[in-house]
């Protein structure tokens, strides 16, 4: 990924380079900039969930729950061990150290969908660097990923675990051997399946992805798609050993059963509420994607 960064810049002009940083590192400003100049702080509620359960953590060792059970309080288990790592190192407060993660992770989803873009967009290194400029630049003008950001929640730790994941899979299948690589994707989907509890679901999801890919395509992505169907099992049994249940307490207690119209009335209610031409988009790449694999004229990554 280093490697096709040099050549993204290498590319270009000195001038054009020193341009890209900058705008570069603008898109990675926004979300602050709109934090502090519009949005202030979110809305706080689930964020002091996952708080208590970080402070028990960096101050006790125990991971509980507000009762003192050794039950999983909060969605995130990715967000409790970063803000409990940082809190006990630094001190700092914990609906400030929240607020602070969640606009730093803000600003690296910005430069990991970047850094996507760059690694998937064909043709040349210049039209690379053009494309995922401008999926940066549309990763920083969502609002309601630049709203959710500033809640102390996980919401830009989602984010960024997205494209990081991916990132991470393509170099490790570039170089399985390679001991940084595969340190590098096992802890990136850890990061990814702890950071959200449906992300359990969806990572067997990207599996059969990728081996609809080995089944129709030239790149083979068996290493990775038993990667991600083995891990959410393992985390599964861990999380049962150790917490009782195979899910965080927070989505038991808001689930009641499976209700395929209220599913789809929140979904329509979510595209409205947010950026809905990405949602149009993502479905004409998936329908382009699925008839170029059929035909076999998808291009190498």
């Amino acid at each position: 990924m280093g490697c096709l960064l040099r050549r993204s810049v290498e590319a270009l002009s000195r001038v054009q380079a020193a341009a890209l940083w900058v705008v570069l590192g603008l898109l990675c400003l926004v979300p602050w900039v709109t934090s502090f100049a519009v949005v202030g702080v979110g809305g706080h509620d689930d964020s002091h969930i996952t708080f208590y359960v970080a402070r028990e953590l960096a101050e006790t060792g125990r991971y509980v729950n507000y009762n003192g059970e050794s039950a999983e309080q909060s969605s995130s288990m990715a967000m409790v061990f970063v803000l409990a790592l940082l809190h006990a190192t630094f001190g700092i407060e914990l609906p400030l150290l929240g607020y602070l993660v969640g606009l730093f992770f803000a600003s690296a989803t910005v430069a990991l969908t970047y850094m996507l873009c760059l690694r998937i967009a064909p043709g040349p290194i210049q039209r690379r660097t053009a494309l995922g400029l401008l999926g940066a630049a549309i990763c920083a003008t969502t609002w309601c990923f630049l709203y959710w950001v500033t809640t102390g929640m996980e919401t830009s730790l989602a984010a960024a675990a997205a494209p990081a994941l991916l990132l991470a899979m393509m170099a490790y299948e570039a170089e399985p051997t390679r001991p940084s690589r595969i340190l590098a994707w096992v802890l990136t989907l850890a990061f990814f399946l702890t950071v959200r509890p449906e992300n359990v679901l969806l990572a067997p999801c990207v599996a059969v992805a990728l081996l609809t890919v080995c089944r129709f395509g030239e790149d083979c992505w068996r290493k990775s798609a038993v990667w991600l169907v083995a891990a959410p099992a393992a985390l599964s049994v861990v999380r049962w050993l150790w917490f009782d249940s195979a899910l965080p307490r927070t989505v038991l207690a808001k689930s009641g059963g499976f209700r395929a119209r209220d599913g789809l009335g929140y979904l329509g209610e979510s595209i409205l509420a947010s950026n809905g031409a990405l949602y149009a988009a993502a479905l004409v790449a998936l329908a382009v994607t699925v008839w170029r694999l059929a035909r076999g004229t998808l291009p190498a990554a």
